[in-house]
Parts: structure tokens; C-alpha cells; sequence
């Protein structure tokens, strides 16, 4: 184990790290369950938690881009890419909103919600799987 695995605060950004890759998947496959829901005309409300969902989506995209840096660039050890796809996918996430807030496109907001889902997917699964260093 190297100096770098067992220094103090990798284990905890990479399991914030972790647990914030998870969270956002998870968030993003809420959005066409409540998208669906939006479209039967059922009431209102659905399209007020499909607006609440994309705004925690967005809130959690940025944070996941400070996490990734940290983890990147301080004592987690993690790759450049997990910051790089997660500011990509927070730039993807900005263009979303901003369309299906102004009701503008939809033709493009929902290939690019789909984008947004199978970006989020990826990223949980192939870095919140990460070992997380032993502190000692």
C-alpha cells in the first residue's frame, strides 16, 4: 500500500465521490418515469417533480464535478476522466434544463435526456465500483 492509499481524506472524498455517482443515476432515472407520468395529464404535479428532479439533478451534477476534482487531484486517487465525463455530462445537463425549462425543442430534450441517463449510468458504474482507500 502506498503513502497515497493511506493518506487522510482519500477514503472520504472517494466514498462522498462514491455515493454522489450513485445518487445522480439514480436522480436521472427518476426523470422519464416522471416524464411519462407528465404525459398521461394525470395533474400538475408531475411535471412540478420532473422540474424539482432536473433542478436536484443539475445541483447534484456540479457537486459531483467538485467531488471528481478533489478525488482526482487530492489523495483518493482517481482518474482525470471521472472529472472530465462529469463535467461534459454537467454541460449536457445545463443545455437540458435550460431547453425543457423554456419548453423549447423537445425534440432534442428527450434524446438528450436519454444521453443524460446512459452518461450518468456509465459513470456511476464504472467509477463509484472504485476501491476506497484505507486511511491509516
Amino acid at each position: 500500500m502506498t503513502d497515497t492509499d493511506r493518506a487522510p481524506g482519500g477514503g472520504a472524498v472517494a466514498a462522498l465521490t462514491r455515493w454522489t455517482l450513485i445518487l445522480h443515476a439514480a436522480l436521472l432515472a427518476a426523470q422519464p418515469f416522471l416524464a411519462g407520468a407528465m404525459l398521461d395529464a394525470m395533474s400538475p404535479s408531475p411535471q412540478t417533480m420532473h422540474r424539482m428532479v432536473a433542478m436536484t439533478v443539475v445541483a447534484v451534477a456540479i457537486v459531483q464535478v467538485l467531488l471528481t476534482l478533489a478525488a482526482w487531484k487530492g489523495r483518493a486517487g482517481w482518474p482525470r476522466d471521472a472529472f472530465n465525463l462529469s463535467l461534459l455530462l454537467l454541460g449536457l445537463e445545463l443545455v437540458q434544463f435550460t431547453l425543457g425549462h423554456l419548453s423549447l425543442g423537445m425534440a432534442l430534450h428527450i434524446p438528450l435526456g436519454i444521453a443524460s441517463l446512459a452518461a450518468g449510468v456509465y459513470l456511476a458504474v464504472r467509477f463509484a465500483r472504485r476501491p476506497i482507500p484505507v486511511e491509516g
